[in-house]
């Protein structure tokens, strides 16, 4: 947690120095590669990774590091070619041909995650996360000092490095010493076993990440780089602070309603009692989101995002409600509900989607921000009635 902390803490605290070194445009492109990264990263493991804690044998883990490896490959080398291909047909910069690199990347520091969590080596996870933090904070701050309008994308994969980096040296010694008994029918048994990974997950965790990164992937077109500019910005400087509050919130919600529901049958109790807790936890931020965002962000970031700051009092509802009921959406995993899940999932891409395309037609980015937000806050509402009545359990039967 202290790790994770620390690598999103310290963009935040230097985005009042990067966004009077970068322009809102140059941070829009930045979101822009970084959402793409994001959303196909989310597939190019084959979602292996998520196994790794799960069977006794490190020798069985390894070779499902191998599978995941394979994917990552597969998915980098596709990359290259769909992304070298179409640059000279597209108006996109030069630094576009790095994704394919930024995917590799990406994808090996998930499933070295994965691997040293499967060791409990978590000082050296923590360490990598804080350490991809720094790296973008110095290398972004430099390469603006220097107005270098990539700087962004460079600073970021100068994070990722970074975290490999510490990665790499933490498990390598490990994963080589199983290196000799890597077999070929191991590894097809392996891949059989565990099939319903790449195969069910990788649609449902990337509709997740599709309908977060949404507005930064499709504003662009229609009300240019700055407009995904100023919607990460209020994403980054809201929604991460809040998200690991809720975040340590969720882990212990979850914990006490795996046991309650396994012992009692119900988890109302527990439930009830964290809605309560988020509801007043959020209440005062959002009271001055929804006041002082504009003048705020003008201080802070400087005038040339006021506009994110009138985005960020649009999306003010939005991020209420989505930061009370995500720390409780665990409820579809604890009670197995992974396919009501799924079409949850399918369900919110497609509204935001059609409010995104709605705003397009209007020709406006606040319509489009509110017609986002109220489809976005409408979808976690019905979130929040459905982990309810999972919360109820085999007491809301009898």
């Amino acid at each position: 947690m202290t790790g994770t902390l620390v690598a999103q803490a310290i963009p935040v605290a230097v985005s009042p120095l990067l966004t009077r070194l970068y322009s809102p445009d140059e941070f829009g492109i930045f979101a822009v590669y970084s959402a793409i990264v994001a959303v196909l990263a989310v597939a190019s493991t084959g979602r292996y990774e998520l196994a790794l804690n799960l069977p006794r044998s490190d020798l069985v883990a390894v070779h499902l590091v191998v599978l995941a490896s394979l994917w990552i490959a597969c998915a980098a080398l596709f990359a290259a070619v769909v992304t070298w291909s179409a640059l000279p047909w597209t108006n996109l910069g030069w630094i576009y041909a790095l994704l394919p690199v930024s995917i590799l990347l990406a994808g090996a520091v998930q499933v070295l995650n994965y691997w040293l969590n499967r060791q409990k080596r978590f000082r050296s996870i923590a360490l990598s996360r804080a350490l991809q933090g720094a790296a973008f904070a110095l290398v972004g701050l430099g390469f603006g000092a220097i107005s270098l309008p990539e700087g962004l994308i460079l600073a970021f994969m100068a994070g990722q490095l970074a975290s490999l980096a510490v990665l790499s040296v933490s498990s390598l010694s490990e994963l080589s010493r199983h290196a000799s008994k890597l077999r070929r029918g191991m590894l097809g048994r392996t891949a059989l076993r565990y099939r319903d990974f790449p195969r069910v997950l990788i649609v449902a965790h990337s509709l997740n990440m599709i309908s977060s990164r949404l507005p930064i992937l499709v504003m662009p077109a229609s009300f240019g780089a700055a407009a995904a500019g100023f919607y990460s910005l209020t994403q980054q400087v809201i929604g991460l602070p809040m998200q690991l509050v809720g975040g340590a919130i969720g882990d212990v919600f979850r914990q006490q309603a795996s046991t309650e529901l396994r012992d009692k049958g119900s988890c109302r109790a527990i439930y009830l009692r964290t809605l309560r807790t988020l509801v007043l936890l959020y209440a005062m931020p959002f009271i001055v989101l929804l006041t002082l965002s504009p003048a705020l962000f003008a201080f802070v970031f400087g005038e040339d995002w006021e506009r994110a700051g009138l985005m960020a009092q649009i999306l003010a509802p939005m991020f209420y409600i989505q930061f009370v009921s995500s720390p409780l959406s665990s409820m579809f995993l604890i009670a197995e509900k992974q396919r009501e899940d799924l079409f949850w999932q399918s369900a919110l891409v497609v509204l935001t989607g059609g409010a995104l395309a709605l705003g397009w037609l209007y020709g406006s980015i606040e319509v489009c921000t509110m017609l986002f937000s109220a489809s976005y806050s409408i979808m976690y509402l019905i979130n929040l009635a459905m982990t309810y009545r999972f919360a109820l359990g085999t007491r809301s039967q009898t």
